[in-house]
């Protein structure tokens, strides 16, 4: 126990947010912070994935990426499309020296764990392996995604919240962000984030922050809502949506041009562009 004042003074990385990466997250409030769980939840296909790997390759700082449903060569092929932003096909046909020189140099922060039906104390072990290797815990520990972990009883749902419970213990104890990607159920609106209302016993209360995701292929777009958002404000019916551009060859989210005309995000309209 402290004084109030003495607070401060403890060394702790609790609450630091990670780095930021796209300004589009940024200016809405979307930042995942040392010590708390977060959720990227979504239908199957709607870009949860997309969405997380790139952040933690573009984040540069120590990361664990548990993959669940990836093997190790079409993970290497999406790591070298965000770090050069060539399409996954031309990155897949290169001589597979050349990939591993470059996310030896550009990714050597990420530590990438293949597991097949991990349980909750394989994540524990993993997390260890990186204390042993770097010296500390990794500053994000991303989950893809939580219906892949084994163990537990009961209902699907019921192991989905125990695990999202230990989770966030996890989070707490080694000071690291804990993301885990969540399968929904396919959206009433396709293309279109959903709200807390259908994501009844889909997603854990015990979650800092919520964020709903649905990639729209016809337009080019990728949109998401914070649903739940500690640090932010939330909108628990995902009518306050924001939008990223999606390349579908490279698999690349991008931020909107700031004048691009949208009631959805942030940004300047377009009779507010400079002459």
């Amino acid at each position: 126990m402290l004084p109030a004042f003495r607070s401060l003074d403890r060394v702790t990385e609790s609450g630091e947010p990670l780095p930021g990466v796209l300004d589009t997250l940024t200016q809405a409030d979307v930042r995942f912070r040392r010590g708390e769980l977060a959720q990227i939840a979504g239908p199957p296909g709607g870009g949860k994935s997309t969405l997380a790997l790139q952040l933690a390759v573009q984040m540069k700082v120590p990361q664990l990426y548990v993959l669940c449903d990836m093997g190790p060569h079409m993970s290497s092929i999406k790591v070298g499309s965000i770090l050069t932003g060539r399409p996954n096909k031309e990155v897949g046909g290169w001589p597979k020296e050349q990939l591993r020189d470059l996310i030896a140099r550009d990714a050597s922060h990420l530590w990438l764990a293949h597991e097949t039906g991990p349980t909750l104390s394989d994540l524990d072990e993993l997390v260890q392996a990186v204390v042993e290797v770097h010296g500390c815990p990794p500053a994000a520990v991303w989950l893809d995604n939580l219906k892949d972990l084994s163990g537990g009883q009961g209902e699907r749902h019921q192991r989905d919240q125990e695990a999202a419970n230990i989770l966030k213990q996890m989070a707490g104890r080694y000071e690291t962000a804990v993301i885990a990607l969540a399968h929904t159920m396919v959206p009433r609106k396709a293309g279109y984030p959903q709200g807390m209302a259908e994501l009844k016993g889909q997603v854990s209360e015990d979650a800092a922050l919520i964020l709903t995701v649905a990639g729209d292929p016809t337009a080019n777009l990728f949109r998401f809502a914070a649903v739940k958002n500690r640090h932010g404000r939330p909108s628990p019916d995902a009518s306050e949506y924001h939008e990223l551009l999606f390349d579908a060859p490279s698999g690349l989210l991008k931020d909107k041009p700031l004048y691009t005309p949208s009631p959805h995000i942030w940004g300047r309209s377009s009779y507010e562009q400079d002459d």
